[in-house]
């Protein structure tokens, strides 16, 4: 494994996840959302973005963690393992709370300089329809894929994997 790409809601673990691959693996960790905005949460144009994934994904290695549906297929393309963490909704939404409420103003280590946590009922919205929006689709596109791949429906069963990692 040498190229990862960590797929799942807001409050999944995505950056938790990718950060104990990267050290069990002694892979470098890309998190999307430190590419994706500028200070302030302002967001890139479109094409600019594109070109910042692609050139993000020709690395060697990586472990990358973000959805970005419109940047899958260059991704995922490029990625020798696929992992969806698919966490029920209210989990996840507890989490981004916690979050939030614990972080208020407060950069997180896996988000754009300049971008502090802030109550946004956008993005709430976006955590809540997630598993029922998003989800079908993600796992429609593992489905029709070549890629290995790893669907995780509990943070035990993620856990029992990284154990079985370091065997």
């Amino acid at each position: 494994m040498q190229r990862i790409a960590i797929l799942g809601g807001s409050g999944s673990g995505k950056s938790t996840l990718a950060r104990k691959l990267g050290a069990a693996l002694d892979l470098p960790v890309v998190h999307m959302d430190q590419h994706y905005f500028s200070s302030g949460w302002v967001e890139p144009d479109h094409d600019d973005w594109r070109a910042t994934v692609a050139a993000l994904c020709a690395q060697e290695k990586w472990v990358m963690d973000g959805n970005y549906s419109k940047t899958h297929d260059i991704r995922l393309s490029r990625a020798d393992l696929i992992i969806f963490l698919d966490f029920p909704t209210w989990l996840c939404f507890w989490r981004v709370l916690k979050r939030t409420t614990l972080g208020w103003g407060k950069v997180r280590p896996d988000s754009a300089t300049g971008c502090p946590e802030r109550f946004d009922p956008q993005f709430l919205l976006y955590v809540l329809n997630f598993r029922r929006q998003r989800a079908p689709k993600i796992r429609e596109l593992l489905a029709g894929t070549n890629c290995p791949n790893r669907i995780f429906t509990s943070t035990r069963s993620v856990k029992l994997w990284l154990e079985s990692l370091r065997c």
